[in-house]
């Protein structure tokens, strides 16, 4: 049992070791990257990495491209932003002169937003693993992104009701997947949970 144990221990290890060498790489680049597209909340994601979601969707609401960043590009952006704020602030995005918007979590992820939105440059200052790069990219990089293009992220869980897309909102523990859940039971779709995007359209 202890030699069981020894080696359960051993590939659990080898096993977190490839997730930090795999986030290790945001920081990388090798000049010709190939991309994979997934659909996620709608949206059609132009990847250098590989993600756990569906491949390629017919249509989209928007387009935005994950690509990896080098210590050079944000060393650019790093300078800019210490002229204009905190370090401690950074996570709230600043706003650069060319249009971009950088945001850091210190010793973990800093991002670069393009003007447009249509790109997010990502790179890890850490040791997280595979799963904490997907939260902070796909979460809070995401949106900045998406605000960028028009679309409005809310922290939300949206259930489709008659026909119609019903969104729960409210800060986390405040009963919105509960509240879906009667939904599905009751035979409605889960559509999203956070984040979920509104856009205004003309009428």
């Amino acid at each position: 049992p202890r030699a069981h144990l020894s080696e359960g221990w051993r590939q659990e290890r080898r096993r977190r070791q490839s997730e930090i060498e795999s986030v290790a790489a945001v920081g990388v680049t090798s000049g010709r990257t190939s991309t994979r597209e997934y659909e996620l909340y709608g949206i059609r994601l132009r990847s250098e990495w590989s993600l756990p979601y569906r491949r390629v969707p017919a249509s989209s609401l928007a387009d935005v491209g994950l690509v990896r960043g080098t210590a050079s590009r944000f060393s650019d952006a790093r300078d800019e932003a210490r002229t204009t704020r905190a370090p401690r602030t950074w996570a709230r995005g600043v706003p650069l002169g060319d249009g971009q918007t950088y945001v850091r979590w210190p010793k973990r992820f800093e991002f670069l937003i393009s003007p447009d939105g249509g790109s997010i440059a990502a790179r890890a200052l850490g040791q997280d693993s595979r799963e904490a790069f997907h939260t902070f990219l796909l979460g809070q990089a995401l949106s900045f992104a998406l605000l960028k293009q028009g679309f409005d992220p809310l922290h939300a869980t949206v259930v489709s009701i008659d026909g119609a897309a019903v969104a729960f909102l409210g800060d986390s523990g405040n009963g919105k997947s509960s509240l879906a859940a009667m939904f599905i039971r009751s035979g409605h779709k889960l559509l999203t949970e956070y984040p979920a995007c509104a856009q205004a359209l003309a009428e």
